[in-house]
């Protein structure tokens, strides 16, 4: 018996699953403020899905030598979707996330509503062994200290309390040795010959100066998924929760929803919680330098957690999830 972690946030008739990359942890997510934006963007007009695949966050590991990976993830999702009651729901995916959301489109048709892709990839079988090597030691690096987030997020360039916070979000999500074996099996899958199979409306949102994944492989998916359309925007980042995110959260709203384009609002009510430690002089004095360091950061980490939407029970909660956000676990 396998465990899924999974968060259900949002409401309304329509359902999505979100998987903004391999390697997530439904806990730790809502630690990345742009991120936990982005979700609460869709989570406005959809019901939301966010799960953690085997190997990742709070599931129960993988094997990297045995697991097929496009079986084991359909199967799981096919469970998962059958304990949260999404019937139909629209995938927004991007990164090596879209190669197993085009395995499931092609395999269940029945059970795909959409596909919304942002920059993703449905193969990277060009790169030989040396761009592979040199890819995961890339990853190995920003795993272990967030050197070459830049890489995925030129808009935070220089940043080094981004990729501090990135970095922090990756080791969370799976171990550095973990995440290498997952990724060189990632690199290894071709779906392209799934793409004419996709029977689901699909929308192609790529970055036209992504280095990261390159504008060439979304239109090869536009191109090759029949009736799909190709947004093309300016843009380096590979995220999909930084960069021009606000006009990407724009794009699919329309698309799933086929309302208008959402419109920013010019008048906004706002509000400035100020918050601290009681007798804080007194105590750091007494903990000293690195320890009153280390409450500050447990106290902004903890305030942060406060603002995420709650979401909507499962079958299993996690006996360390925050109460106002508890993780869930399908079982198959």
């Amino acid at each position: 018996m396998a465990h899924i972690g999974y968060q259900v946030v949002g409401s309304g008739d329509l359902d999505v699953v979100l998987m903004h990359q391999w390697f997530t942890n439904i806990e730790a997510m809502w630690d990345v403020p742009l991120l936990a934006s982005f979700v609460e963007e869709v989570s406005a007009f959809a019901r939301v899905l966010l799960f953690d695949k085997r190997g990742t966050g709070v599931s129960d590991p993988g094997d990297p030598e045995r697991d097929q990976y496009l079986e084991t993830f359909r199967s799981d999702l096919r469970s998962l979707l059958d304990v949260v009651g999404f019937n139909r729901p629209s995938f927004v995916v991007s990164d090596s996330a879209t190669m197993l959301a085009i395995d499931f489109a092609a395999a269940h048709a029945d059970r795909t509503g959409a596909l919304v892709v942002i920059d993703g990839f449905a193969h990277r079988a060009g790169d030989t062994e040396g761009r592979i090597r040199s890819h995961i030691e890339h990853m190995r690096r920003m795993f272990n200290g967030g050197e070459g987030v830049d890489l995925l997020a030129p808009s935070f360039a220089g940043d080094l309390s981004f990729q501090a916070m990135i970095a922090r979000y990756f080791r969370l999500s799976a171990s550095p040795g973990t995440a290498a074996n997952i990724r060189r099996r990632l690199l290894e899958l071709d779906v392209r010959p799934l793409l004419p199979l996709v029977a689901a409306p699909t929308l192609v949102i790529h970055r036209t100066r992504n280095a990261f994944v390159s504008v060439e492989l979304g239109r090869e998916i536009a191109l090759g998924v029949p009736g799909a359309h190709l947004i093309e925007l300016d843009g380096a980042d590979q995220m999909m929760f930084v960069g021009n995110r606000q006009r990407i959260s724009e794009e699919l709203a329309s698309f799933l929803t086929g309302g208008p384009k959402p419109t920013p609002r010019e008048r906004r009510l706002q509000s400035v919680v100020f918050t601290d430690i009681v007798g804080s002089t007194e105590r750091a004095a007494l903990l000293g330098d690195a320890q009153w360091a280390a409450l500050l950061r447990e106290f902004r980490a903890s305030a942060r957690r406060r603002r995420a939407p709650s979401p909507q029970p499962g079958l299993l909660q996690h006996p360390y999830a925050h109460p106002k956000r508890q993780a869930h676990h399908g079982h198959r």
